[in-house]
């Protein structure tokens, strides 16, 4: 009888990274060899034989007994699904709950095409925190207002304290030149906040800063600067900055204070008499409060002959408290701002604010507004609104443009989007 070669299927054979697959494959393997060589498969059971006309005590041979027919059955495996474990599922409930706030209050959303999305969002694997935060921060850059982004919670708290007007930190505020993805070639001090451990260790505007704790801030994006100034209350900061090209190096202590935002000082002018100079750098909770006080205490016994209003630099801040310092040099009836909703028509919770209180100008004396090109948001509302009312006079180059409001709705993980 002519042999037949065994033929022999293993499981290294399949290259499928299924394990359904595998487990078949080698269940397959296993009845093609039992086919190919029964013998080899069955058990080898042998019994005791005398052989003949041997007696008893003859030894006996040990013969192998015939094999036995077998049944083989096959056992396939039931199909195991990927279980997606709680922490993942609370993550994709948060980046939904982003998508459906987004989607119901976005301005333009004829832009958007919220279907594709969805579907892509849908595919972002949220294995972790931080590529939930990768999810979060691709979300809101989807659109194309340059405005809508994603607060981390460390930036969410860092804009809270900004609005209360309150800091933990040295006392600096700076501008950088930057390049690439925000990356800080080079921090210019614009502001020292008076009784700060920044004034008291004798920083100044114009200061250059080279280094923070003795790194380099070149190669700092601009969050990582702001980040590295501010901190906890009672730790230490190095500072290395530069002025008049000599490079010094101060230790401050951070602590918490109150941060101005407006700033007033009684200048004398050849020719015109004495104005009052008022620099808003942005409007917090308290900015009409010390709005109000600043001009009060300027236009008291010894009048001043005019108000001169420094908006540059100003990028904006809180709307209401913008149209409140409208409201201090305007008269009652008087306009102040509409805002145009999604659907076209006026909002109803801004539609129409006007001054109602008889008293509450707190001057008639001329304004004059300074501006810039970094003049945006709610300083071009104030500015606009004066300038409309024939308020005030305008000086200065273009503003930024940017007429748009936006608000700030905190998310489940502690960030929130703006």
């Amino acid at each position: 009888m002519q042999n037949r070669a065994a033929f022999h299927v293993t499981p290294t054979a399949v290259t499928s990274v299924n394990p359904f697959i595998k487990c078949c494959a080698a269940s397959i393997a296993t009845l093609i060899t039992v086919i190919s060589n029964p013998q080899a498969s069955s058990s080898s059971c042998y019994y005791d034989v005398p052989p003949k006309g041997a007696t008893p005590n003859t030894q006996s041979v040990r013969r192998p007994r015939r094999p036995s027919r077998s049944t083989l059955a096959l056992v396939f495996p039931r199909r195991v699904e990927t279980s997606v474990s709680d922490a993942e599922k609370s993550r994709r409930r948060i980046l939904h709950d982003a998508f459906d706030i987004v989607r119901e209050r976005y301005v333009d959303e004829s832009e958007v095409n919220w279907a594709r999305m969805k579907r892509v969002m849908d595919k972002i694997s949220l294995s972790n925190d931080q590529k939930l935060e990768y999810a979060l921060d691709w979300l809101f850059t989807q659109f194309e207002d340059p405005f809508t982004r994603y607060l981390t919670p460390t930036q969410l708290e860092s804009m809270k304290e900004d609005i209360d007007g309150e800091m933990c930190g040295v006392g600096i505020i700076f501008s950088a030149e930057v390049s690439g993805w925000r990356r800080a070639r080079q921090i210019v001090v614009k502001h020292v906040v008076r009784d700060s451990p920044a004034a008291d260790a004798g920083l100044m505007k114009g200061d250059t800063i080279t280094a923070i704790d003795m790194d380099k801030v070149r190669w700092m994006s601009f969050d990582e600067a702001t980040a590295r100034l501010l901190g906890t209350e009672g730790r230490k900061v190095v500072i290395s900055f530069v002025r008049n090209g000599v490079e010094l190096n101060v230790v401050l202590t951070r602590r918490r204070f109150q941060v101005p935002t407006v700033s007033a000082e009684r200048m004398s002018v050849d020719g015109v008499g004495d104005i009052g100079y008022v620099q808003v750098r942005e409007f917090a909770t308290h900015t009409a409060c010390q709005m109000r006080k600043a001009i009060r205490e300027m236009d008291g016994k010894k009048r001043v002959a005019l108000f001169v209003l420094d908006m540059r630099g100003n990028s904006g801040g809180l709307v209401d408290k913008a149209v409140e310092v409208a409201k201090v040099f305007l008269q009652r009836e008087q306009v102040v701002v509409r805002f145009i909703g999604r659907d076209g028509a006026l909002s109803t919770e801004r539609c129409g604010w006007r001054v109602v209180q008889p008293r509450v100008r707190v001057t008639r004396r001329p304004i004059v507004i300074l501006v810039d090109g970094e003049t945006a948001s709610a300083s071009e509302l104030v500015t606009a609104a004066l300038r409309d009312n024939c308020r005030a006079v305008v000086v200065g180059n273009s503003t930024f443009g940017k007429g748009s409001v936006q608000a700030i709705v905190p998310l489940c993980n502690g960030g929130g989007w703006q």
